[in-house]
């Protein structure tokens, strides 16, 4: 298979060569790397679980984390948040996609990174894929940068919070907001959240969350994100 950052395909490791098992294909590939003027990592050599006589192969055709890709904007306006989010790509090209709720309940997320890492302009993708997806409403709590990362995606979420006082008053109302939640869903037969069940999914981004968690009774977090799963809400720790 051939796109514009990769060639990728099946390896076939003939028994009595030289190189006949997956190790010694991924020892081979530096030198490929090198033939073709690629990086070292820009090669990438996986065993084939079910036949140890096959390896799936990639090669990068360019260093994709080398340049900023521009985002192309939304790719599920109108969807629910059970469509897949498309984050970027990956070191080879290839598409990388997050899950933010399926049929088996929320996902929750803790997102790290060092300084610089780029979690914030990641975020800010996850944010603006959401906003204009069906049945969606996004709560960012930010007690430290304020309006500064979130500023252009404000007039999209249900709420912003920047202050201790008012992020500490919304986690405080979260646990009864959960046993209400999954009241109204047992009522209607739901185990989990369903697109069409009558209540919005609620995403909860907690933005500097290492700080917050300092501010705020860290308790109360564990036990919101234990209950949250099953009423429709996923929480996401970025620190």
């Amino acid at each position: 298979r051939v796109d514009a950052h990769r060639v990728a395909g099946t390896l076939a490791l003939n028994a009595g060569k030289q190189v006949h098992t997956v190790e010694a294909a991924q020892k081979v590939a530096p030198l490929l790397a090198s033939a073709l003027d690629l990086p070292r990592a820009g090669v990438k050599i996986a065993e084939d679980p079910d036949h140890a006589g096959r390896a799936a192969f990639s090669l990068s055709l360019q260093n994709v984390l080398a340049t900023p890709i521009p985002w192309p904007g939304p790719t599920a306006v109108g969807g629910t948040v059970f469509d897949l989010v498309p984050m970027g790509l990956d070191e080879d090209g290839a598409p990388v996609h997050k899950t933010i709720a399926d049929e088996a309940g929320a996902k929750h997320e803790i997102i790290q990174g060092t300084t610089g890492a780029g979690k914030s302009s990641g975020a800010m993708v996850e944010v603006a894929e959401l906003i204009p997806r069906r049945q969606v409403s996004l709560v960012v709590i930010d007690t430290v940068k304020g309006i500064q990362t979130f500023r252009e995606a404000a007039p999209g979420l249900a709420l912003f919070l920047t202050t201790e006082k008012r992020a500490k008053a919304f986690i405080k109302r979260l646990l009864p907001a959960i046993k209400a939640r999954t009241e109204f869903l047992g009522a209607h037969g739901y185990k989990e959240w369903r697109p069409g069940c009558g209540l919005n999914f609620l995403v909860v981004w907690l933005e500097e969350a290492s700080i917050l968690l300092e501010q705020i009774d860290e308790g109360e977090v564990k036990n919101t994100v234990k209950s949250a799963r099953s009423a429709g809400i996923a929480i996401k720790l970025s620190m």
